[in-house]
């Protein structure tokens, strides 16, 4: 073999060497990045918690009319061995109220999806409390709740979309994400498929990594158990009439009885019709008032209806009982209840053979 052929082939082998060495250092790093990512922050959720030794997570999103968003986020501890009762005792014992340092990282959360969204958003209203689940006490809760200022966006005047402000979000293992919304919307599309779905919410199960543009609520505004948002400008503005038209004709009347009536008599007459009109309008208005601070029975929803009468009796109250008072049959009430319970909008558990409800966390520790 010549000197020349010899010498490519060494150049050859350097440089194959050269690539499977790139390849090799390129294939580490990427396996290194994504493993210290994962490790490093398991949960969207976690990563912003100020308690730890927690077993599951449940993060309610409520949707309001005015697009804000109510959330509540639930660290749930099993006291189930000393390691769990030690680690919710801490618990309770770092959380201070108001929860500076848990609305102060979502602040930050808040400031980065303003800059992606490009809406005016912000926290408010932030408060924790730390609890035992009623009735045994089996679990130990970390409540933390505060509203989200303009999270829905609103391509459109009936249009209303959850979900671009916290795009990309991780659930860990033992962790779920629920979204809600009032009567006054329904659903038009949900990406990706929920775990679980009811009339007005879905839910989705960890471990999962949404997708940046996930998860996403498409709502429609259908002016159904709420607000009808041309009718407050329709109320003003009849409003703003009948008390010009009422002002000018109350004038017009004035004006013409104290001409025709002018002198004792008519003073007098001006002063029974003033004293009449205070005696009819006595008791009147306020009893209107106070009986429009909650709607009728029959616009409650089921679920409603049943957290009405538990706060009603304190918190608690028997399912015979619940059936007595809302004249339901028993299937009913059971899938009911079943559905509330499964949404862990209430707890359920048995007191001898009958079963008891409860809201959750009505047993202050």
């Amino acid at each position: 073999m010549s000197d020349s052929a010899i010498g490519d082939r060494v150049v050859r082998l350097v440089a194959l060497g050269a690539a499977v060495t790139v390849l090799v250092a390129v294939a580490l790093g990427v396996s290194a990045g994504t493993a210290a990512s994962a490790g490093s922050n398991p949960s969207s959720v976690g990563a912003l918690a100020p308690v730890s030794g927690y077993d599951a997570v449940v993060t309610r999103i409520d949707l309001d009319r005015d697009g804000d968003a109510h959330w509540q986020v639930e660290f749930r501890y099993e006291l189930t061995d000393q390691a769990a009762r030690r680690a919710f005792a801490r618990a309770r014992t770092n959380v201070s109220n108001p929860p500076g340092v848990f609305v102060g990282r979502m602040r930050r959360a808040v400031d980065r999806a303003q800059r992606e969204t490009g809406r005016s958003m912000a926290v408010q209203n932030g408060s924790v409390r730390a609890h035992r689940s009623v009735p045994s006490g089996r679990f130990g809760v970390v409540t933390y709740r505060f509203t989200w200022t303009n999270f829905a966006a609103t391509p459109a005047s009936d249009r209303y979309v959850l979900g671009d402000a916290i795009g990309g979000l991780r659930l860990g293992p033992n962790e779920s994400l629920w979204m809600e919304w009032p009567d006054a919307f329904e659903r038009a599309s949900v990406t990706p498929e929920p775990d679980a779905s009811q009339a007005h919410a879905v839910r989705w199960t960890g471990p999962v990594q949404f997708r940046t543009e996930d998860p996403t609520v498409a709502l429609d505004a259908t002016g159904v158990g709420g607000i009808d948002p041309v009718l407050p400008a329709l109320g003003g503005a009849a409003l703003t009439l009948g008390l010009a038209v009422g002002w000018y004709g109350y004038g017009r009347w004035w004006g013409e009885s104290a001409t025709a009536d002018d002198g004792p008599a008519g003073g007098a007459t001006a002063a029974s019709a003033d004293a009449g009109g205070d005696e009819t309008g006595g008791s009147g208005p306020g009893t209107a008032e106070d009986s429009a601070d909650d709607p009728p029975e029959e616009l409650l929803t089921d679920e409603e209806r049943v957290l009405r009468l538990l706060e009603g009796e304190g918190g608690r109250m028997k399912q015979q009982d619940l059936i007595a008072a809302v004249d339901w049959s028993r299937t009913k009430a059971s899938d009911v209840v079943n559905e509330m319970h499964e949404a862990e909008r209430i707890e359920v558990y048995r007191l001898g053979r009958e079963n008891v409800l409860a809201l959750p966390g009505e047993i202050e520790v």
